[in-house]
């Protein structure tokens, strides 16, 4: 039997407005056009599969109570206040799980497990795979509860998927975590003095009393020099997060915690023995069964399109004349991005949408910006110009958004700062790989600056903890043979589960983003391929030349040329394309021009931010370093970009689980977090 009882259930408890003071505002629902493409009503959201932001939890291994804790950390998840949210408490009280989600919890199933077992289970996401199409995939907790059930951490082995869970068994007094093995949904946790909290971000875990002040000086250091994140750290020192494929095993009974893997990315693949077109084909098939498993029926589904290369080859292999789906591309008026998109639907006959990108934001910067920190708890490092397209998934009545990400592993010459050259190919041992890296990494935000912006006690140690973090990424990738090869796994470990899995919080708060070449198959046959097969379109001209020969004829928007063109137009189309974009000819301007707007529409933020004492008086911050930077950069005397950007998104992040912490403390909630 379960020995739980619900405690809340499709909408906020009273003691959630008493006892947390300084919650996400509670926003309309945004009104709804309507549509002949697509379903708008809320009903849409709560028939289909129950989409969620996130789950949280809370064990008190001394058995005290911890509702009220519990109370604290689900309004902290709350973004909106058409969010449906759910509470569980065991019998005894000693602990809790909560979720929130896209729907009206009073229909979920979520939480759930055999009549005659007392596991209990909150479960995030979506399983992929035959039995997971269209309107089957309303029951995936159910499917996921009764194959844990049956089989235990086994049963992940081979389940395709982007999910995160926690099993909760009564009898043993044990938690369990688990994710994907690919760690697409951050699951963060904290542990200390017999207390164990679990969130789908951070401010839960600080509203149930995890530390907001105290910093690890190796995560500000990886934020600050790579733009991102690296293994389980964070910017708090108390808060971590679990790697891909893991199975976390919180034992309240003895306080003890072990983090162990189901899967691992780092480990070698069995090189592909196969040669020519015969491997492309195999990547072909897979592919295109990744796609199908994730557009299900094309109930209410969208797709993110550009004019690149990733997006395409997705509109490419969807099956249906014309494929059940709506593209959306966003973009400056009359762009390659725009053309070339609208170029793909009429095509394929399928419905379009251009969302325009204008300045006309800027006049909502501050509010932008506020709103990404708080959906990514300041761990998340981009311009924010995506915040104002959120709402229109809603009006347009998509569901679920298909996006591109991780097609770079197809063509890594062009993937980032991990994008292959000539050197790297000739790399043979792990030391010129770990100095390659050390060189290609670097957001160099922290370049060319007059003075630093840190406090000496700071300073001396960011260089030598960023070194460390990347010597500790790429130490279990060691045993793969092809030193080369390690860079397509780390690109998944480093940026894909830690910078690509926040930007698609951002999406989640509103429509479940699926991501069809992070599958199980096929990433395993990418990572097998040899080296050379996967450097530029290649495998992606092979699909599109089986299944729509007419895209190769679009223009790339990246590239300004068709697909296959020879390395002499590239270049020619290229080089215009910089050309006309710096005379700022229509269609050829950026789609952001951050610097610039630093320096005007958005400099009072700026000042605003940085300039405030809250952030001067940082123990971190050197004050006359910061106003130095703030200075040349509106001045331009110099180009400071990204480094005013990465200190707005920290400063901000840091007042933001401030004010969830302040809020937290009328309880005076035990503290949480040793490492």
């Amino acid at each position: 039997m379960l020995y739980w009882r619900p405690v809340g259930c499709g909408k906020s408890p009273s003691s959630s407005g008493r006892g947390f003071r300084n919650s996400p505002a509670k926003q309309p629902a945004p009104p709804r056009r309507k549509s002949r493409q697509r379903p708008t009503s809320r009903d849409a959201y709560s028939l289909k599969d129950r989409r969620m932001p996130g789950i949280c939890g809370i064990v008190d291994a001394q058995g005290d109570a911890v509702e009220p804790t519990l109370d604290r950390m689900v309004p902290a998840m709350r973004h909106h206040a058409w969010y449906g949210e759910r509470r569980f408490a065991s019998t005894l009280g000693s602990a809790g799980l909560g979720r929130v989600s896209l729907c009206d919890e009073s229909r979920s199933r979520q939480c759930r497990a055999a009549a005659d077992s007392p596991l209990t289970i909150v479960f995030d996401g979506e399983l992929y795979d035959s039995r997971s199409s269209g309107r089957e995939t309303s029951d995936h907790a159910a499917r996921f509860a009764a194959g844990i059930a049956a089989r235990g951490k086994s049963f992940l082995a081979d389940l395709n998927g982007s999910f995160a869970a926690a099993l909760w068994d009564d009898a043993a007094k044990r938690l369990t975590l688990c994710n994907d093995r690919f760690g697409s949904r951050p699951v963060y946790f904290a542990h200390r003095d017999g207390r164990f909290l679990f969130a789908s971000n951070i401010a839960p875990l600080v509203a149930g009393g995890a530390s907001a002040e105290d910093l690890n000086l190796k995560g500000v250091a990886q934020f600050f020099t790579f733009g991102h994140y690296f293994g389980d750290d964070t910017s708090l020192a108390e808060v971590r997060v679990l790697p891909a494929g893991a199975w976390c095993v919180y034992d309240a009974q003895t306080d003890r915690l072990h983090v162990d893997r189901y899967h691992r990315l780092e480990d070698p693949r069995p090189a592909a023995s196969l040669s020519g077109k015969v491997p492309f084909e195999r990547l072909d098939e897979l592919f295109h069964a990744a796609v199908a498993r994730r557009a299900g029926d094309g109930d209410g589904l969208g797709l993110a399109l550009s004019g690149g290369l990733d997006a395409r080859t997705i509109l490419g292999v969807m099956d249906g004349s014309p494929p059940k789906v709506a593209s959306v591309c966003y973009s400056v008026p009359g762009s390659l991005d725009d053309r070339a998109s609208r170029a793909m639907c009429e095509q394929v006959g399928s419905p379009y949408r251009n969302y325009v990108l204008s300045t006309s934001f800027l006049s909502q910067f501050r509010e932008h910006l506020d709103g990404m920190v708080r959906l990514t708890d300041g761990q998340y490092l981009s311009q924010c110009i995506v915040m104002p397209t959120l709402p229109m998934y809603r009006e347009w009545g998509m569901t679920a958004l298909l996006r591109g990400h991780a097609g770079e592993l197809l063509h890594m010459r062009k993937a980032y700062n991990y994008s292959i050259d000539a050197e790297a190919l000739a790399i043979r041992t792990q030391s010129d790989l770990e100095s390659w890296l050390q060189r290609r990494l670097p957001a160099y935000l922290l370049a060319g600056l007059a003075a630093p912006v840190f406090r000496p006690s700071v300073e001396r140690d960011i260089a030598a903890l960023a070194n460390e973090s990347l010597r500790e990424a790429i130490a279990p990738l060691e045993a793969i043979e092809s030193v080369p090869q390690r860079i397509w796994h780390l690109f998944l470990l480093g940026r894909l589960r830690r910078e690509t899995s926040l930007s698609m919080v951002k999406f989640r708060s509103v429509v479940e983003p699926r991501l069809p070449y992070l599958d199980n198959d096929f990433i395993d046959a990418v990572l097998s391929l040899p080296v050379e097969l996967k450097l530029g379109d290649e495998v992606q001209s092979y699909m599109l030349r089986k299944r729509r020969p007419g895209f190769l004829k679009i223009v790339n928007a990246n590239t300004g040329a068709p697909l296959g063109a020879g390395p002499f137009r590239n270049k020619a189309t290229s080089f215009a394309r910089r050309v006309f974009a710096k005379l700022g000819l229509p269609g050829y301007q950026p789609y952001e021009r951050l610097g610039l707007w630093l320096r005007r529409e958005a400099a009072a933020t700026v000042r605003d931010v940085l300039l405030d004492e809250r952030c001067l008086e940082r123990p971190i911050f050197s004050a006359d370093g910061v106003r130095t930077a703030v200075d040349n950069h509106l001045a331009g005397r110099r180009n400071h970009t990204y480094l005013l950007m990465a200190l707005m998104i920290f400063e901000l992040g840091r007042r933001w689980l401030g004010e969830v912490a302040r809020g937290a403390e009328e309880l005076s909630p035990r503290p949480v977090g040793n490492r």
